[in-house]
């Protein structure tokens, strides 16, 4: 029979330093949000740049490149956007430190609208006290919210690219932001057909609070006066319209100073008003009193 008893404490030694090990070898991330905590504004186009995205090897631990004591080479990270989110190519930039680590040859490229790719190279092939403790940082990297609805704590996450990093598999989040204002909202109106001069009442169902909405023709004229949301429906009634013209309601997010156009428009006809003649059995039409 094999005596066991001496053997058994150093495998749980062997097992616990190699877990041990294989923990600590890894990166950790300052996931990247919008400047200043703000929320997106959906559907104006408006560019909101991101907080530094930073990747950090815990030790000099080769992280970067899988735990692989080689030159690796060109590899890729690539980010994917969020729904309603697209990126803003021509932005960015990633560096590392300290200067003369394992990292080099740095570029951003935008492979579609909602994906970044993060090139550069990794050589780990100095080992031992030669290598460093990488820290990858990506700066200025831009974001619009192209959707119509709200979103909440949504997340850039990687999508794929070349480069083997223990702790950022595909599927990481590197990023979280929301967004604001419901585009969606489908407003009425009490008619589509009036005499010159008349006025008319939108309708906004499921007003959101904290929001303010007003009535515009879509060259941006104003046709009401602001009324704030109550949750339910908000009725807003309009200035006179004397032609033929085509309504919007835009929305504005009194907590991020931010305005969207509704996606409705409510076209609107004018009818001219009727005309009354008099008319007399006297033949120059002159009436007497």
């Amino acid at each position: 029979m094999v005596d066991f008893t001496l053997r058994t404490p150093l495998v749980i030694i062997i097992f616990l330093l190699v877990g041990f090990f294989g923990y600590a070898q890894s990166v950790s991330i300052t996931p990247s949000s919008i400047t200043g905590g703000a929320k997106a504004c959906n559907g104006t186009g408006t560019q909101y740049t991101l907080t530094d995205l930073v990747i950090s090897e815990t030790t000099n631990n080769q992280a970067f490149g899988n735990g692989v004591n080689a030159n690796i080479g060109a590899v890729t990270l690539i980010f994917q956007a969020p729904a309603g989110f697209e990126f803003v190519s021509g932005f960015g930039s990633a560096s590392s430190a300290p200067v003369g680590d394992d990292l080099s040859g740095f570029s951003i490229t935008y492979p579609t609208l909602t994906t970044v790719s993060i090139n550069f190279s990794i050589n780990n092939s100095g080992g031992g006290a030669a290598d460093k403790t990488d820290v990858l940082t990506i700066t200025g990297l831009r974001v619009i919210a192209t959707g119509s609805t709200p979103q909440t704590n949504v997340n850039i996450t990687r999508s794929g690219g070349t480069a083997a990093v223990i702790g950022l598999t595909v599927g990481t989040v590197v990023g979280t932001f929301s967004s604001t204002i419901n585009r969606t909202l489908a407003i009425s109106a009490s008619s589509s057909s009036i005499c010159s001069g008349a006025t008319i009442n939108i309708l906004v169902p499921t007003s959101e609070p904290g929001k303010t909405y007003q009535v515009f023709d879509t060259s941006n004229n104003p046709y009401s006066v602001v009324y704030g949301a109550t949750g339910g429906t908000i009725t807003i009634p309009t200035t006179a319209i004397t032609s033929n013209v085509t309504l919007k309601v835009v929305a504005s997010d009194i907590f991020e100073g931010c305005s969207s156009d509704l996606l409705s428009t409510l076209p609107i006809t004018v009818n001219p008003n009727p005309t009354a003649g008099l008319t007399s059995s006297d033949g120059d039409n002159i009436i007497c009193s």
